[in-house]
């Protein structure tokens, strides 16, 4: 599994990710996903490049 997330400039990413580990919607989304399957998390952050409309 991969997954990618964008914030808004200001946004406080471990705010953000405990708040929706704790919503309903994230415990229905992993309703019947054995976390037993997960070997290793990584997290990198990707800065978008110069021409990128991201920017």
């Amino acid at each position: 599994m991969v997954v990618l997330i964008g914030y808004r400039p200001g946004d406080d990413p471990l705010h953000l990710a405990e708040s929706y580990s704790n919503s309903v919607d994230f415990v229905d989304d992993h309703a019947n996903f054995d976390i037993a399957l997960i070997t290793s998390t990584h997290t990198v952050r990707l800065d978008p490049i110069a021409s990128s409309p991201l920017r």
